[in-house]
């Protein structure tokens, strides 16, 4: 599965955490897990996706900060992540997502 460049998982039932090694997929673009109830943090084994492009995470049930990790993610063109319980300040890095629209 290392040549997967799109994986959607959303709108399902799933529940528990994100896996961590959904960070080895490393050749994906487009990553999509809204609408399922996960529980717990973004795993910061995310911030290895450097060629993800789009993402959407709403209303997946996952809380706290955005992983340090995440800074390398400077290819981002899109992020959905509405209705998901985030802490903390937003990340200063995200200024250095010079692709992501508004």
């Amino acid at each position: 599965m290392s040549a997967l460049t799109s994986l959607s998982i959303a709108i399902n039932s799933f529940s528990g955490p994100i896996p961590k090694e959904l960070g080895n997929l490393t050749e994906l673009t487009t990553l999509s897990f809204g609408s399922n109830n996960f529980s717990g943090t973004l795993p910061p084994e995310l911030g290895n996706l450097v060629k993800l492009e789009q993402w959407y995470m709403d209303s997946c049930g996952l809380s706290g900060e955005i992983p340090s990790t995440f800074a390398t993610l400077i290819n981002m063109q899109i992020l959905w992540a509405s209705d998901i319980a985030f802490s903390g300040k937003i990340p200063a890095f995200i200024g250095n997502w010079t692709k992501l629209t508004v």
